[in-house]
């Protein structure tokens, strides 16, 4: 009898040593999903995706931390994703505690944008901060700029041949997909588009300064009154960029030259003046001159005359007392 009861007594004291066992190493398996607050993954469509979220853990831990991923619906609710052709998942361990999940979308498109999570189900629930996923059907770094001045303005006379530009701004890979335009603000303050005409010729395709940057122009051959006004520039792919208004003024006073008739006159040009001074110059030089060569040149002649007459003088009595 005693025996039995030592026997019980035993087998009691193992009982409740395997269960704090039990307990302790459950206390210690509390799993932490570490996601950074506001999280976002941008992409290409058909782009390779790869989001991912690290559990913290107990390495003995593992073989009941059970993670799998869901997707927030319009309820915000956290639906559970599943296996597809374009969708799997992953695991890499870092550490022995530390262990990095992936959410793998082969050929992601413009549906699979949303916000996801990275959960834990098993032991301890635990969700981690929402990832939020942008597809765009262009390159995320092919956003072009255009670069400018405020308040540009170009000044022009009738008929004169004015080009304005623009200056676009963009990575070296992305220029096969820009198109760029031109507008022009109407009185309502919208910008309707601008269309080659036999007075503007519209040069859409960018001339290259650098790798990163390139030009478009507007020509007007001749311009008129009827141009002034305001132009844009605008970038309407990959995606829609404007610059700021180009005022375009045209003043009446034409740039040909006017010919001069009896009721016409017109004032001489910097040019013409610059001409007229210097032949004035000349001339009034030319009249100070010839008194002074003529002055010297009538003091040198009666100088000459004198010594010839003094020689033949001379001459002439010497000849004489030898007769």
């Amino acid at each position: 009898m005693m025996a039995s009861l030592i026997i019980s007594s035993l087998l009691i004291l193992v009982l409740l040593s395997v269960s704090a066992n039990t307990d302790e190493s459950h206390a210690d398996c509390i799993p932490s999903i570490m996601v950074p607050r506001n999280t976002l993954w941008r992409a290409r469509v058909t782009d390779l995706v790869m989001i991912n979220c690290t559990v913290d853990t107990e390495s003995h831990c593992w073989k009941n931390v059970d993670v799998s991923w869901c997707r927030i619906d319009n309820k915000s609710e956290c639906r559970s994703l599943k296996h597809s052709d374009h969708m799997t998942t992953g695991r890499r361990s870092i550490t022995e505690s530390k262990v990095m999940l992936f959410l793998i979308f082969w050929k992601i498109s413009m549906q699979d944008a949303g916000l996801y999570r990275c959960e834990i189900k098993s032991l301890t629930p635990t969700v981690s901060h929402a990832i939020n996923v942008t597809v765009t059907e262009s390159d995320p770094d092919c956003t072009p700029s255009i670069t400018g001045p405020r308040n540009t303005v170009w000044r022009a006379r009738v008929t004169d041949f004015l080009m304005i530009n623009c200056t676009v701004v963009s990575e070296s890979h992305c220029w096969k997909n820009m198109e760029v335009s031109w507008c022009r603000i109407d009185d309502k303050n919208g910008c309707r588009p601008l269309k080659h005409s036999s007075n503007i010729h519209i040069i859409t395709e960018l001339r290259s300064i650098s790798d990163s940057k390139r030009t478009s122009f507007v020509i007007f051959w001749k311009i008129s009154m009827q141009d002034a006004g305001l132009y844009r520039c605008e970038i309407t792919s990959p995606e829609y960029t404007v610059n700021h208004t180009m005022n375009v003024t045209v003043t009446g006073t034409p740039a040909i030259t006017v010919n001069v008739t009896d009721e016409t006159h017109t004032p001489l040009s910097g040019e013409k003046w610059f001409y007229v001074i210097y032949f004035s110059v000349f001339v009034f030089a030319l009249i100070l001159a010839v008194p002074l060569v003529l002055s010297r040149g009538l003091k040198k002649f009666p100088k000459d005359e004198v010594t010839m007459t003094t020689v033949t003088y001379e001459e002439a009595e010497k000849s004489s007392v030898q007769d």
